[in-house]
């Protein structure tokens, strides 16, 4: 999880190391860990010399998928969430904010997944209009919902993927990766009649 997200979980809480029982972050998301000969590692404290192609430069280690000890090969027991609640929800005070902005029903909704999630609740007045308030429920989506494959899609939505991917350096941030290139099976099942996406 590359560092500007994961510091994202300390909005409205403070500095990232700073007391938070977040638990979205609690082991799911790893700052440190003890290494196998019994070491503490920092990884933020290697960021700060490693040079931006080494490991520690990139981020924090997600865990929220767990190695199944039982599993064999790629075939695990664990669960990989598809749909849940929260993500209704978010859709939810979204869609509420897009037609009556700064809607106390908005941070009701967001303030019902952050207390679940035990972290700081947010009020009305923390936003001072509609477009910073669609932009924190776009990143309490990311918080709540890492790795669970919706991220792309939302900031599709939100017109911040393309700049999101040219602010990292990515080279391919023309309008035709807002759209996924069509199989090729199905072109040719179609016998002429689809044509492949611009792009690809």
């Amino acid at each position: 999880m590359p560092w500007p997200f994961y510091d994202k979980y300390w909005d409205f809480v403070g500095e990232p190391g700073s007391a938070i029982n977040d638990e979205r972050v609690k082991d799911a998301i790893f700052e440190n860990y003890i290494n196998d000969k019994g070491e503490f590692i920092d990884i933020r404290e290697l960021a700060e010399t490693a040079a931006p192609t080494e490991w520690p430069a990139h981020g924090v280690i997600p865990y929220k998928y767990p190695a199944d000890p039982a599993g064999v090969g790629t075939n695990q027991g664990n669960d990989y969430v598809i749909f849940r609640y929260a993500d209704v929800l978010l859709y939810k005070a979204e869609c509420i904010n897009n037609l009556r902005p700064m809607d106390q029903e908005v941070v009701d909704i967001l303030n019902q997944i952050r207390a679940r999630a035990k972290t700081t609740l947010v009020s009305l007045s923390d936003f001072s209009n509609q477009q910073e308030l669609n932009d924190f429920i776009l990143d309490e989506r990311g918080r709540e919902l890492f790795m669970e494959g919706t991220r792309r899609e939302d900031l599709i939505r939100h017109g911040k993927y393309l700049q999101l991917a040219a602010d990292r350096g990515a080279v391919f941030t023309d309008e035709t990766r807002l759209i996924f290139p069509i199989p090729q099976h199905v072109i040719n099942q179609s016998k002429g009649r689809l044509k492949q996406n611009p792009g690809y």
